[in-house]
């Protein structure tokens, strides 16, 4: 793997972990913010979402053959996702010269899902959520591995 390839993906990382906690600080020292909704224990890891309040499935609707991947795994495993849309690499781009992002094409466009994600569960008061690529690979039995 390139080092160009591994240092961009370390500043994704580095900038999605800084969105988690910036979130995470708000979130705490903002009481007036309304209640979290109750959803199913999240220790119910043979539930339809995994013990977890959703499943949200970051999809590009340029890539449907990703998509049928994913609504394939989820009838495979009896799960149960939500796709909040994403941000195309186009209106990352636009974004980025407006907005003097450090992030470029399609990682601004991978980042900036992933943001918009953060605030669908925000905006939906989501106890608990697991965010998944489309392009993630799993395996068959993950349902009980997932309860070890």
């Amino acid at each position: 793997m390139p080092a160009c390839s591994s240092a961009r993906r370390l500043a994704v990382l580095a900038v999605l972990l800084c969105g988690a906690m910036l979130f995470m600080l708000h979130h705490q020292t903002h009481p007036t913010s309304p209640p979290v909704t109750k959803h199913p224990a999240p220790t119910d890891a043979q539930n339809s979402t995994l013990g977890f309040s959703k499943i949200l499935v970051l999809n590009t609707p340029a890539r449907r053959d990703r998509l049928r991947n994913m609504q394939a795994l989820a009838r495979h495993h009896g799960l149960r996702f939500e796709y909040p849309g994403t941000v195309s690499r186009q209106e990352a781009d636009r974004q980025a010269g407006s907005q003097g992002y450090l992030l470029e094409g399609t990682h601004l466009a991978c980042y900036l899902s992933h943001l918009h994600a953060l605030r669908h569960i925000v905006d939906h008061h989501v106890a608990t959520a697991l965010i998944l690529e489309d392009d993630i690979d799993v395996e068959w039995d993950l349902k009980h591995l997932h309860a070890r």
